[in-house]
């Protein structure tokens, strides 16, 4: 029974997948989410924490240790998952999909650089939700350019998004944040 579940999910990531590497090929597009996709690789996570410190010592000091603890969290989590699942990239896979970024590693479950980016909305949402329609929008684009790029599922995404989420739920839980 589980294994008709997966195997329908896989279906419908294939097909999700191959509708949306049809798009690709558009120079514009191409780099815009190749460029958007860089901007969840993690410095910028570690640049922003530390302005956070300079701009608003108060507030920022909680939101640092919070990050700091999210994906302390996090990272651990998507390393085993990824180690156990070991669910190949769209590109080994699915004829007519081909990377147009490097991939960190050969696997693609659940989607780290979706989970980062769920894990820096959330904890904006808490710190400053003023800016959280902003964040939420870059979070979502950058899951979407990791299936435009060809190096994730769509069900990869859905994973990165829970587990940011449920490491920031856990983070700011054991900080006391509320």
């Amino acid at each position: 029974m589980l294994k008709l579940a997966f195997d329908k999910i896989h279906k419908w990531d294939v097909l999700l997948a191959r509708e949306v590497f049809s798009w690709t090929g558009q120079k514009v597009l191409d780099r815009f989410f190749y460029l958007l996709s860089r901007t969840g690789d993690g410095p910028l996570y570690a640049a922003i924490a530390f302005f956070s410190l300079l701009v608003d010592p108060e507030r920022g000091r909680l939101f640092f240790a919070a990050m700091a603890l999210a994906f302390a969290i996090n990272v651990p989590i998507y390393s085993l998952i990824k180690r156990k699942v070991k669910r190949g990239r769209p590109f080994t896979e699915v004829q007519g999909v081909h990377f147009l970024i490097a991939p960190p590693d050969q696997f693609s479950f659940p989607s780290g650089h979706t989970a980062g980016a769920f894990v820096f909305f959330a904890l904006v949402h808490i710190f400053y939700p003023e800016l959280s329609w902003w964040t939420l929008g870059w979070a979502s684009l950058v899951g979407f350019s990791r299936v435009y790029l060809g190096v994730h599922y769509p069900s990869d995404i859905l994973a990165g998004i829970v587990l940011g989420l449920t490491s920031t739920r856990l983070a700011v839980v054991f900080l006391g944040v509320s």
